[in-house]
């Protein structure tokens, strides 16, 4: 059985820009569930030191696997696996604009309609919805789920009739799909097969 997309050669550069994503999504799933925690009355310390503990976590995490990551072979043709490197950061660069100016669109509607507690929903949506292309771009099929299930939580959550409770759950699942995420592509994509 053939497939038309083109696997994945783990090199030091790809493990690196895969760390970046990983602690990318590592402090964004802490500003969903900090956000969360700062607007539920029944907040503890001991919420904000478990999410210390998970970013902290995650971060070492990266930097070993990064650390590891240098002895894993280069890539066999540089100019090439440069040039692709700029086709990713253009469509990179494409995804994320499209993505802030429908955030910014929906943020400004959702305001002006009185509804300004439904944006955090619409932002979790749309983000989900960046990772389905950019599954694709960088080869990371793993981001399908990860846009998949942000894409439910904010929809899930629209189920909920209390606005406070529905934020909180937003904010906690979120932030808990993206630290998994983080974890998965970790252990997927910046080691040999296995490692």
């Amino acid at each position: 059985m053939s497939t038309r997309r083109a696997q994945v050669v783990v090199t030091p550069t790809y493990a690196l820009f895969v760390v970046i994503g990983a602690l990318v999504f590592s402090f964004l799933g802490a500003f969903w569930a900090v956000e969360s925690i700062a607007n539920w009355r029944g907040a503890s310390a001991r919420a904000y030191a478990l999410v210390a503990i998970v970013v902290i976590g995650l971060t070492a995490f990266a930097v070993a696997r990064l650390a590891s990551s240098r002895s894993l072979p280069r890539a066999a043709d540089p100019a090439a696996a440069s040039r692709e490197g700029r086709q990713m950061g253009i469509a990179f660069g494409v995804i994320f604009a499209v993505e802030f100016g429908l955030i910014a669109l929906v943020a400004v509607l959702l305001d002006n309609a009185g509804r300004s507690l439904l944006i955090p929903v619409a932002v979790a949506f749309i983000v989900g919805v960046h990772f389905l292309p950019l599954a694709r771009v960088f080869r990371l099929p793993f981001y399908y789920v990860t846009g998949l299930l942000c894409m439910a939580c904010s929809l899930g959550v629209l189920m909920l009739p209390v606005e406070s409770v529905r934020l909180l759950v937003l904010g906690l699942s979120v932030a808990a799909v993206l630290w998994v995420s983080a974890l998965v592509v970790l252990l997927r994509y910046t080691g040999r097969p296995g490692a």
